[in-house]
């Protein structure tokens, strides 16, 4: 765990992780990724084609939205799922597809990202009761 800690990784939302329970299989592991559809705003489809799918293979598991009562229960088409890798299936070693220099590269930019966002959330939560009780007139001509 210190480990872990030391490296100061970005939050996830949910993480399930799942391997092997010795202690010699700790390192391996099992993720799998929801919402793989292509719908505007979701970019797990972009991260899964080119940053995933090149170093492990992947599994498409299609999630079937269509259920009775649903919005979508009509459609014709699945258009969603998730996608399971493992770490023992590899298509290039993990060192040569994200060697550190990239991987600290991406954490820098997070950190950076992370440092700016909370200061702004704060001007944000002083701004909003503000801009709530200003009234703008029409300036007549």
């Amino acid at each position: 765990m210190q480990r872990l800690k030391a490296a100061r990784l970005p939050t996830v939302d949910f993480g399930f992780i799942d391997g092997g329970h010795s202690y010699s299989a700790a390192p391996s592991f099992q993720i799998v990724f929801e919402d793989y559809a292509q719908k505007p705003g979701f970019g797990v489809c972009r991260l899964i084609d080119e940053e995933v799918a090149p170093t492990f293979q992947t599994e498409l598991i299609w999630s079937d939205r269509r259920w009775y009562g649903a919005e979508r229960e009509h459609d014709k088409a699945v258009d969603s799922g998730m996608v399971h890798i493992e770490s023992s299936q590899v298509n290039t070693p993990l060192h040569r597809s994200f060697p550190r220099a990239k991987v600290g590269a991406y954490l820098t930019l997070y950190r950076a990202k992370l440092r700016l966002k909370r200061p702004l959330a704060k001007v944000r939560d002083i701004a909003k009761p503000i801009a709530k009780r200003l009234t703008f007139r029409r300036r007549r001509s």
